[in-house]
């Protein structure tokens, strides 16, 4: 389950637009504070929010299905 679950979230980045994807991994995996990612690409901190939150809601639709399960096994650890 939880490669599929990792399938389906990539499947999920890689169909979000080119700056929303670089945005939400600059912030997510590479651990960049938004006002670094901004200053990076010439942007206003408000913008690099409204990119993680777009990328949030469209990941969030996507993947609501393992929600329960992810809450479950975060309860068993």
């Amino acid at each position: 389950v939880y490669s599929r679950g990792t399938g389906d979230r990539n499947k999920t980045l890689a169909t979000l637009p080119e700056q929303t994807r670089r945005i939400f991994i600059m912030s997510r995996y590479e651990n960049k504070p938004y006002k670094e990612i901004a200053e990076t690409l010439g942007m206003t901190t408000k913008g690099v929010e409204y990119h993680i939150s777009q990328a949030l809601k469209k990941l969030h639709a996507n993947l609501k299905d393992y929600i329960p399960l992810l809450v479950f096994l975060s309860y068993m650890n």
